[in-house]
Parts: structure tokens; C-alpha cells; sequence
């Protein structure tokens, strides 16, 4: 009872108009959520309980205790550096927590799709339960679905391994262990919240667990590590954190508090001599690698797509950002430093090696002459765009669609928010992206959460947020994004004779056909992703 009390003067503490739900019965327990006019929010209920490091997530346990599932629980150990909607507020080790956004007053035999998604961030940054990710209005504008939200390790908490790869104390790609086990989780429980566990959504990755999937903004041209190369990576980790050599590397690692263990794993994307085996990872430091027993991978992104595209029959969609590269490169080499003809070059020679140099100069006119002061940034930008997001996309489904699946929907986001500053605060997004449309550009359109200080839509834009979000959730009932309530266009599948791309803008959604495609994405595909 006095809990209760607490819990309703919380509510009318944080000013929202809600109540709590009505409770459920889950398999580990009773949870009670928060009802508002848009949703009813069930945030941070575990679906793990916290291992040992760098250790598999373990099994939820019972408890005989109703669970108030009314505040965002923290996000998984990071420097968050992202604009401030993305960022939570903190982060832990114990991590293992999802939120769930269903429609008011759902009946309990709905049976409504469910969709998942996991955030983005290079496996460095990024939580469940920010502000951006907050699927209310999602749900509540577009009704019939469900949105979930799972935390997952980062970083070094999430990839390391030990140099025995049969060491169950660190087995490595863990962070995808924790992903699989939240879809395992929402497959046994998502009933109870009226949730259809057979017709499930994921904006992301693995494969008995969902039937339609989502890839916004994936970098699929840079590919997991071999197991060489990461062992490599991660014995130097250790060396910063003064465990390697030693008579035993994980027991020291695990001796070390988080936040230095979250040092050195920072310590390490900022080590050049680090990438020397694997340059264009620069800006994915941490990442999952094949050959792993505990999570396997036999192959990188798109050879894995190309050979087994006959048996990939689920409807998809995958987008990029007109600027995806720009973000990556300016946060490597900053527009602060002019990048000319010299040092583009270099750049160009250590991220695809040395003997790709001219081939890549010639085919985006990086030249001494005429002008030696022109400045290549953007240059560098959109090489890295074309290799790690677009082209990939475009090899993807191609490989897809003439295997034979009819239900490929790729887009391309090009608007940048009008309150972009107020959207980017004083991250490493600004001023840069105040003029391109970078990474993760369309993710608050996409969410379009409520009560957000950092993001602001004019009335226009607020209409445009609503057709995407109608197209996203459509996609989840039907596998088809188009519905007589999205605002037109009809979004056509992917096409192999046009390469046909939706135009996501505000004045003049509509198609681009072969977009990048020749000659630059003909190029990267001969010159293969392999770098």
C-alpha cells in the first residue's frame, strides 16, 4: 500500500496525465505500467538477470513482487557523445531491461504485431530508453501494434573475448547473446500485453525470431572481424588496462571497476595503431566477430545475404541518409583540419589500402590539379557513404529480389529537421549536421515521442513524421508499407531494372531510381566488401 501511495505521488510529481495500468502476470512476476492519452508504457522490465562480465545474460528469475514499470531503467555502461535525446541519463552494467508501448486499453485477446527495436550507436552508445526511442505517440497515432525497446551491452562489455575462445567465462559477442534472449523473452511473454509472438517485427538482426525486419542506416559494407584480428584487438585492450600479460587476463579485467573498463575501452577507438589490421573499422571500434562459438558467424554482411538469399523470404526494408558518411569522417579527421589533395589521398590509401588509391581518385576526382586548395571532406564523406551504407543496400537487393522476394522496400532520408540546433545541442553532430543529412537523421520522425524539449516540429514537419511513422507501423501489420491511410505516394518495391529508392523529404517525397548506383556502386560492387 505504501508503495502505491509512491507511485501515484510520483505521477502527479512529473506533471504527466497518466495512470497506472491495470496489472498483468508475466512469467517472472506482476507488472503495473503507466497509462497515458497515447500508450500504455511498461518501462524497464528485466528480461535478464546481470552475469558476471563479459559473461552470457542469464535466465530472469521469478519474484513474488509486483514491479512498477513506470521509469526508464539506465542504459548499458558508455561515454555517451550523441545528441541529447539519444543519450540516457545513466548507465550500468546491469542492463538487461526493455520497454514496452502498446495502444491504450488494448483488449487482452488483441493479438497485435509486435515491433522490436534495438538502437543504433556503433555498439559504443545509445539505451532503450531515451527520449527519442519513446514509442508513444507511435503506437497511439497508428494504433494496432506494439513497439519494444531492448538494452544490450556495448563496447568492450559486449565483444571482448578471451584468447581461448572455449572460455565460457568470456566468450565474446555477448552483446548479440543479450539480443537474442530479449526476443526470446518478448516470444514467451508479449502475449500477456496482448502481443501476437508469431508475427514479430525487429528493426535489426537473427532469424527464427522475426518475420519482417527493419535496417535503418546499417553500415553493412564494413564487415565483423576475422578472429585474428579481433583477438589482436583485444589483447591490446588488455594491455591498457594493464591485464595483459598476465596469469589470468579475464579474472583481472573483471577485478577492474566499469568505469575503467569503459576507459580503456575508449582508449582503444582512439588508438590508430589498433586499425592497422582493419582500417575502415575505425568507425565501428567494437564489433561482433565470425567463427564464435557462442553467437556464430561464418560470413561478413553482404556475402551472407548474396548466399543465402534464396532462402531470405521475409518482407524488408532497408534505408540510408543522403549524408551518411559525414558524421564518421568529421569525427575522425574534424572540418577544422582541411583535408586537401594530399591528405585525402592518404586517407584514401590507409581506409582501402594503397593500391586501390588511383582507381578511387580517378572515379571521385581527387586531383592535385587544378585546384590544389580544394577541400575534400565531403569527398571523403561520401566514399565512405557509398561503400559502408549505400551500395551495400543496393547490392543486398538486388541479390534479394532476384532470388525471388517481391517484398524489398528501400528508401532514402533527405531532410534535416528545422530546429536542428535545438536537435543536436552541443554533440559531436553540430555544427555538421546543421547542412547534411547525417546518420540517424530520420529516427526522430520515425519515434516522433511527445514532451521531448530537444526536438520540435513545425506543423509541416509534424504531418511528414506522421507518414513515416504510418509506413513503419504499417509494415509491422502487413509487411507492406503502404495503407490508404499513409499520405501518397504508394512506396514501390525495389525494382533490379530501375534500383528504385523512395525519396523520403518534406516538400517532394517521391522516387529515386539508381540512386549512386552507376557508376560508383558498379564500382564498389567489383572491388568487393572486404576492407
Amino acid at each position: 500500500m505504501i508503495k502505491q501511495v509512491l507511485l501515484l505521488g510520483f505521477i502527479f510529481i512529473i506533471g504527466i496525465k497518466c495512470e497506472l495500468t491495470e496489472p498483468i502476470q508475466i512469467s517472472q512476476g506482476q507488472v503495473q505500467g503507466l497509462r497515458n492519452s497515447y500508450a500504455d508504457e511498461f518501462l524497464g522490465i528485466k528480461y535478464g538477470e546481470c552475469p558476471k562480465r563479459f559473461a552470457p545474460v542469464k535466465d530472469v528469475q521469478p519474484s513474488n513482487q509486483t514491479f512498477y514499470a513506470i521509469t526508464p531503467a539506465p542504459g548499458c555502461m558508455q561515454n555517451c557523445t550523441s545528441y541529447p535525446s539519444a543519450c540516457p541519463a545513466n548507465s550500468t552494467e546491469c542492463c538487461f531491461t526493455l520497454n514496452i508501448y502498446r495502444p491504450p486499453q488494448t483488449a487482452n485477446n488483441a493479438n497485435l504485431p509486435v515491433m522490436v527495436h534495438f538502437n543504433g550507436g556503433s555498439y559504443t552508445e545509445g539505451a532503450a530508453g531515451v527520449p527519442l526511442l519513446n514509442a508513444s505517440r507511435l503506437v497511439g497515432l497508428n494504433q494496432g501494434v506494439i513497439v519494444i525497446t531492448c538494452n544490450y551491452r556495448l563496447q568492450a562489455f559486449g565483444f571482448y573475448f578471451s584468447d581461448n575462445i572455449t572460455d565460457s567465462r568470456a566468450p565474446g559477442n555477448v552483446a548479440l547473446l543479450d539480443q537474442q534472449k530479449c526476443l526470446e523473452w518478448i516470444q514467451k511473454n508479449v502475449i500477456y500485453f496482448s502481443g501476437d509472438p508469431s508475427n514479430q517485427i525487429l528493426k535489426y538482426n537473427e532469424t527464427k525470431l522475426f518475420h519482417r525486419v527493419i535496417f535503418q542506416s546499417w553500415p553493412a559494407g564494413i564487415q565483423p572481424r576475422i578472429l585474428e584480428q579481433s583477438k589482436a584487438y583485444n589483447r591490446h585492450f588488455a594491455v591498457l588496462c594493464g591485464c595483459y600479460p598476465s596469469i589470468d587476463v579475464i579474472e583481472c579485467l573483471r577485478n577492474k571497476n566499469a568505469t575503467e573498463i569503459l576507459q580503456c575501452s575508449s582508449l582503444v577507438k582512439i588508438d590508430i595503431l589498433t586499425y592497422l589490421n582493419k582500417p575502415v573499422t575505425v568507425g565501428l571500434p567494437w564489433e561482433a566477430t565470425l567463427n564464435l562459438p557462442s553467437f556464430y558467424l561464418q560470413y561478413g554482411n553482404v556475402d551472407f545475404i548474396n548466399r543465402y538469399s534464396s532462402r531470405i523470404t521475409i518482407p524488408v526494408i532497408w534505408g540510408i541518409d543522403k549524408d551518411e558518411g559525414t558524421l564518421f569522417i568529421d569525427d575522425f579527421v574534424n572540418k577544422s583540419v582541411s583535408l586537401y589533395y594530399p591528405e585525402a589521398i592518404a586517407i584514401v590509401g590507409f581506409l582501402w589500402y594503397p593500391t586501390n588509391v588511383a582507381k578511387i581518385s580517378k572515379l571521385y576526382n581527387i586531383r592535385l590539379l587544378p585546384n590544389v586548395t580544394k577541400e575534400y571532406h565531403d569527398t571523403i564523406a561520401q566514399i565512405l557513404a557509398d561503400y559502408a551504407f549505400i551500395c551495400p543496400m543496393r547490392n543486398m537487393s538486388r541479390s534479394l529480389t532476384l532470388a525471388g522476394n517481391t517484398n524489398i522496400y528501400s528508401y532514402v532520408f533527405d531532410y534535416i529537421i528545422q530546429a536542428v540546433q535545438l536537435l543536436y545541442g552541443s554533440s559531436h553532430w553540430a555544427p555538421d549536421c546543421y547542412t547534411h543529412v547525417c546518420h540517424k537523421s530520420e529516427m526522430p520522425f520515425v519515434f516522433n515521442p511527445s514532451n521531448v524539449s530537444t526536438i520540435q516540429f513545425t506543423d509541416e514537419e509534424e504531418i511528414f513524421a506522421q507518414s513515416i511513422g504510418c509506413r513503419w507501423t504499417n509494415f509491422g501489420k502487413t509487411g507492406n508499407p503502404n495503407s490508404l491511410s499513409c499520405i501518397s505516394p504508394t512506396w514501390n518495391t525495389f525494382s533490379i531494372n530501375t534500383n528504385t529508392s523512395l525519396n523520403l523529404t518534406l516538400d517532394t517525397t517521391g522516387y529515386v531510381s539508381n540512386y549512386r548506383g552507376n557508376p560508383f556502386c558498379d564500382f564498389w560492387d567489383n572491388l568487393g566488401y572486404t576492407f
